[in-house]
Order: structure tokens, then sequence, then C-alpha cells
């Protein structure tokens, strides 16, 4: 994404954090330390036999987590157009 696209108030606000670990798992602990009350991540959304067999980490957070979460679903499709 482009820094034009963000809010200059916003972008004074969004932290940048480079863990090594389970996602899931580090992004909890890290949700519980600083008090964050939403938390927005990206998927993929590449499929229910991919989850199966390779696990989400939007789906574990969205079982894990207290505080509110939202999912961004990746497209490839440009920001407005419908998709059928």
């Amino acid at each position: 994404m482009s820094d034009a696209r963000i809010d200059p108030e916003v972008k004074t606000r969004a932290t940048v954090v480079i863990e090594h670990g389970s996602p899931d798992t580090l992004l909890d602990d890290y949700i519980d330390q600083h008090a964050i009350d939403l938390t927005v991540i990206g998927s993929h959304g590449r499929g229910a036999v991919f989850d199966a067999v390779i696990g989400s980490t939007a789906k574990r957070l969205v079982d894990r987590l207290e505080e509110d979460l939202l999912i961004v679903r990746y497209s490839e499709e440009p920001a407005g157009q419908a998709t059928n």
C-alpha cells in the first residue's frame, strides 16, 4: 500500500513490529501487553482445503482473541469493482 493512501493522523498512530514465531500467539501476547482495542489483519482466502491442511492464522485469531478483530480479505480486483 502506498503511504499516500494512509491518513496522516492514522499513520502517526500505527506501529510496525517484526517478530518470529507463531503469528496467533505473538499477536495475542502483543495485544494483551499493549491494551489494543482493534486489530486489523489480512487474509488470503485460499480456501477450506488449504486451511485444513496448513491452518489459518485469521481463524485461530478469531477463536483466540477477546478483543475486536477486523479481517480484510485479499483481492486482486481493484478497489470498488464488483466481483461475482
